[in-house]
């Protein structure tokens, strides 16, 4: 079974313009710490795992700082974020049995819970068409703040989408008809519940969430699990205060 690692990323961030190219430990910057979280997993190698960014010219000292580096990287659409991903998987030769999509706004996600989705694909008679973990109240980990998770569409399923009616909301977000329209076999992996303890967020929006991952980075050793993440911010009151403040204003839970 061929998996294909696509991180979505860009420098125009609305809420944190430049957030992708932003130091969180040291010199390490938010790309490369997601960059390196993914090649962890099982599945992951370098040529397997890709950067896919915006045709605008802001993105273009993105693409310079991977071109650099040797991160292998794609370009489409800014908007339509689904056709993105669309014509660049259209492209690929051999085609992948599935596609892993990767939010560049989590550092801290978990190459554990990479394998937890790549291992059930792999021995299962039931390859759903899409994949990922859900909490205890039934809510996607895409619709939480943990930063920790990651999904997978089946490529079959995902190039089938394209035939369909998705809204503008949907080819920004890319992802949600897959598991709220019913059009597709889904199958969610049971989350952690020591992470609904607390109102963790550790994905990066602003200069409060980019706070809270460096102070938690830099206690941080080179290997580490999502449990030494929130047993570090569990040592800051004033961390989880903000985390608590960042995720009640903000719409994404429970959505």
């Amino acid at each position: 079974m061929r998996f294909i690692f696509l991180i979505q990323a860009r420098l125009g961030s609305t809420r944190r313009p430049g957030k992708t190219l932003t130091p969180i430990k040291g010199d390490i910057t938010l790309l490369e710490s997601v960059h390196s979280r993914v090649l962890q997993a099982k599945e992951a190698q370098k040529d397997t795992i890709y950067v896919l960014t915006s045709n605008s010219s802001q993105d273009d000292p993105l693409v310079t700082f991977m071109e650099e580096r040797g991160i292998r990287y794609g370009r489409g659409s800014e908007q339509d974020v689904y056709g993105r991903f669309r014509d660049f998987l259209a492209i690929q030769n051999p085609k992948p049995d599935y596609v892993i999509r990767v939010c560049c706004d989590n550092p801290f996600l978990d190459p554990e819970f990479i394998d937890e989705m790549t291992d059930f694909l792999k021995s299962t008679d039931e390859h759903p068409e899409y994949i990922t973990h859900m909490d205890s109240t039934g809510h996607s980990s895409m619709a939480t703040h943990y930063g920790f998770f990651t999904e997978a569409i089946s490529y079959e399923s995902y190039m089938r989408a394209n035939d369909m009616d998705l809204t503008e909301i949907e080819r920004e977000h890319v992802t949600p008809h897959f598991y709220k329209s019913g059009k597709f076999s889904t199958h969610f992996l049971p989350m952690p519940l020591e992470l609904e303890q607390h109102p963790y967020r550790f994905t990066v929006d602003t200069e409060d969430d980019l706070r809270v991952v460096r102070t938690v980075a830099a206690e941080l050793p080179d290997t580490f699990s999502y449990r030494d993440v929130i047993a570090t911010a569990q040592k800051y009151p004033e961390l989880m205060k903000i985390m608590a403040e960042r995720v009640k204003g903000d719409m994404k839970t429970g959505r």
